[in-house]
């Protein structure tokens, strides 16, 4: 009687572990994101900004990123999609990776990088808005809102 028993018991285990393998909930939703960052409330071009998922099973495949136009405007990428996963994120904000045709090492291609650099308006951004250790930036993206505006201070 007790072997049958424990034969029930490892049975039911067994069916509960084989309708449970693989079972973890699913990955937020991607939902458009767009909006404009702003340094001291003026626009704030060239710039990368990142939104990091706080969301412990979800890989980097998740971080969205954009970055911004002339107007301080930027549109999210996600996994090859458009925006970002509906949940709360830290968010970065760094340089933009500079533009090919002033990369290189020749002396002209270092005249042009400097030339770009100091083009660039609205400069420099703040240190604490570019490391996940420092940055006070955070948003929670929902699926019924699609724009939010980014305001940094010095």
């Amino acid at each position: 009687m007790q072997t049958r028993q424990s034969l029930y018991r490892f049975g039911v285990l067994g069916v509960a572990v084989f309708f449970c393998w693989g079972c973890s909930t699913p990955p937020p939703p991607i939902v458009p994101v767009k909006g404009t960052i702003t340094l001291n409330d003026e626009p704030l071009p060239s710039v990368e900004v990142r939104f990091y998922p706080l969301h412990d099973e979800l890989d980097g495949s998740f971080i969205a990123s954009g970055v911004t136009d002339e107007n301080g405007q930027f549109s999210l990428q996600c996994g090859g999609q458009s925006g970002a996963c509906a949940w709360k994120h830290k968010v970065t904000v760094t340089e933009a990776p500079m533009p090919g045709e002033f990369r290189g090492q020749s002396g002209e291609s270092q005249i042009k990088a400097s030339q770009y650099i100091e083009s660039l308006k609205n400069r420099p951004i703040p240190d604490k808005y570019g490391t996940l250790a420092q940055t006070p930036l955070t948003i929670t993206v929902t699926e019924d809102q699609q724009t939010y505006d980014i305001k940094l201070s010095r």
